[in-house]
C-alpha cells in the first residue's frame, strides 16, 4: 500500500498547490486588495486540516492488508469532508467580514468537531475489524470441516463411500458456521470422527456406520448451537 499512499500524497500536494492559488492569487492580482487577519485565520485552519487530512491518509494506507484499509476508509472520508467545510466556512466569514476572535472561534469549533469526528471513525473501524476477527475465528471450524468434506468426496474409491461423504459434506455444509466454547468438546469428538470416516472411505471399507454416527454429532452440534444463541 506504500505506492497507494504516494499516489495520494501526490494528490494532496497538487490539491495544496491549488488551493493556495486560488487563495492568494486574487489577493495578489487586485489592486488594493488586502489581506486581512480574517483571511489569515481561515487559511491557517485550512491548512491545518489538509495536514491533517494528510496524515489520515497515510494512516489509511499505510496498511497492507486490504480489508484493513477497507476498514478505515471512512476515516479519510471524514476528515476530506470537515476540510471542505472549514474552506466554506473561511470563505463566507471572510467575505461577510466577522471579527477577528469569531472568525478563530468558529474555525476552532470546526477544527475540534473534526478531531474528534476522526478519532470516532478511527473507533468504529477497529470495532469493526475486531468483531470481523471475533467471527472468523467463531466459524472456522465449520468452515474448515467443510472444506475437507468436499474434498473427501473426491477421494472415495467406492459409490457407496462417495455417496456418504456427499451425506457428510451437504450436513456440514448446511450446519451453523457458529461455534462456541461450550461446544468445544463436542467438535473435538466430531473431529476425531470425521478422520475416522475419513480413513474409512479412503480405504474403501464400509463407512455406514461411521457415516451416521457422524452426522448424529453434527445434528446434534446444530441444536446445541441454537441453544446457546
Amino acid at each position: 500500500m506504500k505506492n497507494t499512499f504516494k499516489f495520494y500524497a501526490l494528490i494532496w500536494a497538487i490539491g495544496f498547490a491549488i488551493f493556495s492559488l486560488i487563495t492568494f492569487l486574487p489577493m495578489v492580482s487586485a489592486e488594493g486588495a488586502e489581506i486581512t487577519s480574517s483571511f489569515i485565520i481561515g487559511y491557517i485552519f485550512c491548512s491545518l486540516l489538509f495536514a491533517e487530512q494528510l496524515g489520515c491518509g497515510y494512516f489509511v494506507f499505510k496498511e497492507e492488508n486490504l480489508q484493513k484499509v477497507f476498514y478505515n476508509i471512512p476515516i479519510v472520508k471524514t476528515s476530506f469532508s470537515s476540510l471542505v467545510v472549514m474552506i466554506i466556512a473561511s470563505v463566507v466569514l471572510s467575505l461577510i467580514g466577522v471579527p477577528n476572535w469569531l472568525v478563530a472561534v468558529i474555525c476552532a469549533v470546526i477544527a475540534s468537531f473534526s478531531v474528534v469526528s476522526v478519532l470516532k471513525a478511527n473507533f468504529v473501524s477497529e470495532e469493526v475489524a475486531k468483531i470481523d476477527e471475533k467471527i472468523k475465528a467463531e466459524t472456522f471450524f465449520i468452515k474448515n470441516l467443510t472444506v475437507d468434506a468436499e474434498t473427501l468426496i473426491s477421494k472415495a474409491t467406492t459409490d457407496e463411500a462417495k455417496l456418504e461423504a456427499k451425506k457428510v459434506y451437504e450436513a456440514i455444509r448446511f450446519s451453523d458456521p457458529m461455534s462456541n466454547n461450550a461446544l468445544a468438546s463436542l467438535e473435538s469428538e466430531i473431529t476425531i470422527k470425521f478422520k475416522a470416516f475419513e480413513n474409512a472411505v479412503v480405504s474403501g471399507i464400509a463407512c455406514a456406520e461411521t457415516a451416521n454416527e457422524l452426522l448424529i454429532l453434527v445434528e446434534e452440534r446444530n441444536k446445541k448451537v441454537k441453544v446457546l444463541k
